[in-house]
């Protein structure tokens, strides 16, 4: 196995013994995303949680906690405007060819589109597939489905997600990896997501990697999880003599702070050096920055206008969906008669107010960068 990790800032001549960037674990406005992860966040920071939750209970009986599993909501980019903000990312600063595998969560629209569109050479048919385990759940990159099978296999997916089987998850699994272009890769395997417990976390975590091992080719470095989550990915990596990988798990509009550079020709060649144990991750500058501000600026992508949109959901109202007591899926804008809540307008004003040019650079110097992975 051989597994190298470079800041490109520290040698940005690294790309120079390389044709190709791949980026990995990106999501479109087909990715349906849970606001669980938002409570937690919102735990920190009581003001804002309160206001959020004063406009909750506007259309709600249930507690804003118990609620959160029945709201989500879309990125604010279409396919192909993911698409091309990773390629310009690789082509301008890197100088090489592009290879976008875009992940959205349980759905495989988005590359399926981008096919349609005539970039089958250059966009895997990829998906992040949520998968049910014991007290918790994983995330798995499966990369590189074969197009003429790929709806059957979300189908299996989805039966599977539906009535879980460990039995079946390994035929699954092995099943995927029959095919020698597809490459499975284990998503930011120490986010706790579920919030069980760090402990129960890593146990669970370990059983499954033991037992799935065979067929799971690579781990991430993840772009937007801490460097403590990604270090402690690095030394799974060696304790299980697994290659690690790239994964920017792009939201909104920044591209991925971490990609592959690769001298191979399509996304088969790539996925078989992977397999062989060989993986170059180059760590992008935007990795340095403050995570906490680069989850604000994320934020504020997500709740500001969209003029562009794909499918013409202009206002970040119409991004959000809550589940009803009816069975109905609104939107928060329908919810609120097509108006942001004033309460919610509130935190999302102090979050544009934070993402302001003036306001930016004191935030940077004010917020310890992002330290470096061993």
């Amino acid at each position: 196995m051989e597994s190298l990790l470079t800041y490109w800032d520290r040698s940005p001549h690294v790309a120079d013994r390389f044709k190709t960037g791949v980026s990995l674990h990106s999501h479109t406005l087909h990715s349906e995303e849970s606001v669980l992860p938002l409570g937690q966040y919102l735990r920190k920071f009581a003001c804002l949680r309160g206001l959020v939750e004063r406009a909750h209970q506007s259309y709600g009986d249930r507690s804003f906690e118990d609620d959160l599993s029945r709201i989500w909501w879309t990125p604010p980019l279409a396919p192909r405007q993911a698409l091309d903000v990773e390629a310009l990312q690789i082509e301008g600063k890197l100088g090489l060819d592009p290879i976008v595998s875009i992940s959205d969560h349980d759905s495989i629209d988005a590359p399926m589109q981008l096919q349609i569109l005539g970039r089958i050479g250059k966009v895997p048919v990829s998906v992040e597939w949520s998968v049910p385990y014991r007290d918790t759940y994983f995330h798995i990159g499966i990369h590189n489905l074969p197009a003429q099978h790929a709806t059957s296999c979300m189908d299996r997916m989805a039966r599977f997600t539906e009535s879980p089987d460990r039995s079946q998850l390994a035929e699954l699994f092995s099943a995927f990896s029959a095919h020698p272009g597809c490459l499975i890769v284990f998503n930011h395997p120490y986010w706790d997501q579920p919030v069980i417990g760090g402990e129960l976390h890593e146990r669970l975590l370990l059983e499954f990697v033991e037992e799935f091992r065979p067929w799971i080719h690579a781990l991430e470095i993840n772009g937007l999880r801490d460097w403590r989550e990604n270090q402690q990915t690095v030394e799974l990596s060696k304790r299980y003599g697994m290659p690690l990988v790239s994964g920017g798990d792009r939201h909104g509009r920044e591209p991925n702070a971490a990609l592959n550079l690769t001298n191979a020709a399509d996304f088969d060649e790539f996925a078989s050096e992977v397999r062989s144990g060989l993986s170059h991750v180059v760590i992008m500058p935007q990795y340095r920055r403050p995570l906490p501000l680069r989850f604000i600026e994320n934020f504020s992508d997500i709740v500001s206008k969209a003029p562009d949109h794909g499918l013409g959901w202009t206002q970040w109202t119409e991004r959000v969906f809550r589940r009803c007591d009816d069975g109905e899926i609104r939107t928060l804008g329908e919810l609120h008669g097509n108006r942001e809540p004033v309460a919610i307008a509130i935190v999302t004003a102090v979050f544009r107010l934070l993402c302001n040019p003036y306001v930016v650079p004191a935030l940077e110097r004010a917020m310890p960068q992002t330290r470096e992975l061993g």
